[in-house]
């Protein structure tokens, strides 16, 4: 159901994570490509997971685009779960580190580290209760 009360203009912070959710729903099943994770026997299942995960990143970012009330929380849950996951992909980096002596990928590591930071900020915008507002 989308909310009664719908702005004449997006403000630019939810255009921004809109196209960012976009971004990520199209692009999680290809963010395995460098992981330590496709080397396990797990990377099929991992593979699926990735998938889901994008699908919902698209249903999220419908969801905010068209002002459903359930639009932030689920962008909410799925950048907990992408910061979650980026900390558990450093560790096994990490670890991989440690027990081969094989480099680490500094700029991963930077990039990881940068996308963290992203997902915080937009956690930060999105529980405003301004932001949180428009979506009642």
């Amino acid at each position: 159901m989308i909310s009664e009360f719908k702005p004449h203009k997006r403000p630019l912070g939810i255009v921004l994570i809109t196209v960012y959710l976009f971004l990520s729903g199209v692009s999680s099943p290809f963010i395995l490509t460098g992981s330590p994770i496709v080397e396990t026997a797990l990377f099929g299942a991992v593979l699926i997971f990735f998938i889901l995960l994008g699908i919902l990143y698209l249903v999220g970012c419908y969801g905010l685009w068209t002002w459903q009330t359930w639009g932030p929380s689920l962008a909410i849950v799925l950048l907990m779960v992408s910061i979650l996951l980026a900390f558990l992909d450093l560790l096994i980096r990490i670890r991989k580190f440690i027990l081969t002596d094989s480099p680490i990928e500094t700029q991963y590591v930077l990039f990881t580290v940068i996308g963290i930071v992203i997902d915080v900020v937009i956690l930060r915008y999105l529980f405003k209760p301004k932001i949180q507002e428009l979506f009642r």
